[in-house]
């Protein structure tokens, strides 16, 4: 008797524990059923493609030759120099003209000859002349035609630089615009998480495991969320209309380009390749090129005060109708121009361009220290871009498993809705670097690749 009263309380205690086992095993069967079928929600459908789409970076770069306006820009500007190049070439070389003339005379001329007074009738006459020069001397002249190629060949070099930045440029923009489009999308994820955690405090409020409190921050949450997804919707398409307006269109662009490292920089080496020295990356050769047309000024000044040596010629005829004269001339002359007191204006000059000389030394010294300093940075960027993205990853691992535990604690009636939303937060932020430190591998990797680069495109 005394063995079967002792059974009856621990089969009293056992049958408990497994109802209650029972209970909330059926609550967080419920509330689970409940959360994977969450309302539908117009802000969770992804956006539809904004513009036109970018489908390979050989398109990307074909953009920019046809459309990108600073390289367009950069062209026009090599047209220009060539023009004036040409107009320095004109002033070395001879030159001729000629003129036409007619003059109908419109008054009745009165002449005195002797006693007599003879009247002259309106009469045409009709003149022609021709010219020729040549410059026998005249080495200012040459000198700036020097000059003029020189500049030409700055402009060709500042092309070259236009082309690297521009592509580097257009890389940001296009992970930019990549990176935005990731981040909505987490943020779309974030908001349906939100939506499946308000709805679990709801359910679990109804079955008398949970609070109006842990509701009430929930739905708080998930109107965050949502607000976030709507800014970060309008960010991704200023970010595509960015890249648009940056290739030369109004439309945005949406870059659905692979973003693997291997197709990247096959795509940047087919259209960029490495310069073997500092020195010789264009911005550098640029700067070093300004520095010598900068010392070229200063002595093309003393040019100036050279005598020069022009040798014309000219051959004329003349036609009156009235007396049938008729008039030939032809002469020759020899020009020796020599410039003696201008009041100070070359010395002026000069001071002037010393001083710009100066400054396109320092110039050229800060953009070699910039030039080495970017590409050491950019190696040092790939580096760090790797390392943070191994770290990112795993964080986003831990805060994924943390999210789901503390769900699972919560709908078996341990922890409360605060806990919820702490680690819903940290899965969004994870959520978050993880997409930036791996887009940033990528840009890193590009921008490593034209930190000396000389593109050709």
């Amino acid at each position: 008797m005394a063995m079967r009263s002792a059974r009856e309380p621990l089969g009293r205690a056992a049958r408990l524990w497994l109802c209650v086992a029972a209970f909330v095993a059926g609550v967080h069967a419920h509330a689970s059923a409940q959360t994977a079928n969450v309302p539908a929600d117009p802000d969770l459908a992804s956006p539809p493609l904004h513009g036109r789409a970018l489908a390979s970076w050989r398109s990307a770069f074909e953009l920019i030759r046809r459309g990108a306006p600073e390289y367009l820009a950069a062209l026009e500007q090599i047209e220009r120099r060539g023009g004036e190049q040409r107009i320095a070439l004109g002033h070395v070389l001879p030159s001729a003209n000629g003129r036409l003339g007619f003059t109908r005379e419109l008054l009745t001329t009165r002449r005195s000859y002797g006693t007599g007074v003879v009247e002259i009738e309106p009469q045409n006459l009709w003149s022609s002349s021709a010219s020729f020069a040549v410059p026998l001397i005249d080495l200012a002249a040459w000198r700036a035609l020097g000059t003029a190629d020189r500049m030409r060949a700055l402009a060709r070099e500042e092309f070259d630089d236009v082309r690297r930045t521009l592509a580097l440029r257009v890389v940001d923009a296009i992970f930019a615009a990549v990176l935005a489009q990731r981040l909505a999308e987490a943020d779309r994820t974030a908001l349906r998480s939100a939506l499946e955690r308000q709805l679990l405090t709801q359910q679990m409020e109804q079955l008398g495991r949970g609070s109006s409190l842990d509701v009430d921050r929930t739905e708080h949450d998930a109107l965050q969320a949502r607000a976030q997804l709507l800014a970060q919707d309008e960010l991704l398409l200023r970010r595509r209309e960015e890249l648009g307006s940056l290739l030369g269109t109004a439309s945005a662009l949406t870059p659905t380009l692979a973003l693997d490292l291997a197709p990247m920089a096959a795509a940047i080496a087919a259209v960029c390749r490495p310069t073997p020295e500092l020195d010789q990356r264009a911005d550098v050769v640029a700067a070093r090129r300004r520095v010598e047309l900068a010392a070229r000024a200063v002595d093309s000044v003393a040019f100036q005060a050279l005598p020069s040596v022009l040798l014309a010629s000219r051959v004329g005829w003349d036609h009156s109708q009235v007396y049938g004269a008729r008039g030939a001339s032809w002469d020759i002359q020899a020009l020796l121009n020599v410039p003696i007191w201008d009041g100070g204006a070359r010395y002026g000059e000069r001071r002037a361009l010393r001083a710009e000389q100066r400054a396109a030394l320092i110039e050229l010294k800060q953009v070699r220290i910039r030039a080495a300093l970017s590409v050491v940075q950019a190696a040092r960027s790939v580096r760090l871009a790797e390392a943070t993205h191994g770290l990112h990853t795993s964080a986003h691992a831990v805060a994924r498993r943390l999210d789901e535990r503390t769900r699972a604690a919560y709908s078996q009636g341990r922890g409360t809705g605060l806990d919820l939303l702490k680690a819903a937060e940290a899965l969004r932020e994870a959520e978050r670097q993880r997409w930036v430190s791996e887009l940033e591998l990528a840009r890193s990797h590009a921008a490593a690749l034209l930190s000396h680069a000389d593109c050709r495109f």
